[in-house]
């Protein structure tokens, strides 16, 4: 038996957000078609890893997706079986000079990662479930360029279940 580990779930969302987002960029701004214009997240701004600070402000190009994995409910252990449950944040980051526009891109951002990865089978091959936990948003001003820096998180609960021996 080999689990199901952290790594092997935080490779498949980034696999799955990198491979879907594209379409749902262009599905989310053909629907909304206005002002507020979704730009595609490179390969390179998915982050497993909380990015680092430094003098004050994230030196990271944005808009980017992080996933953090934080601590999660007990799973069940029994003789045929093992249940492992991880609580995974997805958090949106987007920059910008205008407030308000920066909202509403990291809701939308926020809105693409809820509807790809709620998607059902979405990690199929490695976890049993993914469920929608929850989210959250936060937003600060760039002290080193005055840009608004806001993010909006989603809480996913992913279970994992596999036979023991």
């Amino acid at each position: 038996m080999g689990l199901v580990g952290i790594e092997a779930i935080i490779d498949a969302m980034i696999a799955k957000l990198q491979a879907d987002m594209p379409a749902k960029i262009a599905a989310l701004n053909a629907e909304y078609d206005d002002a507020y214009v979704l730009t595609e997240i490179p390969a390179t701004s998915y982050y497993w890893y909380v990015p680092k600070v430094q003098q004050g402000a994230l030196n990271i190009e944005l808009p980017a997706i992080v996933l953090i994995n934080r601590p999660a409910a007990p799973g069940d252990l029994n003789p045929a079986q093992i249940e492992m449950h991880y609580s995974i944040v997805a958090d949106a980051l987007v920059r910008g000079e205008d407030g308000a526009a920066v909202s509403r891109l990291v809701w939308r951002y926020n809105r693409a990662i809820k509807e790809i990865l709620a998607q059902r089978h979405a990690l199929a091959a490695t976890c049993t479930t993914c469920t929608f936990a929850g989210e959250q948003q936060h937003e600060t001003t760039d002290p080193m360029s005055g840009d608004f820096l806001h993010d909006f998180a989603s809480l996913w609960t992913i279970m994992t279940s596999e036979a023991t021996s």
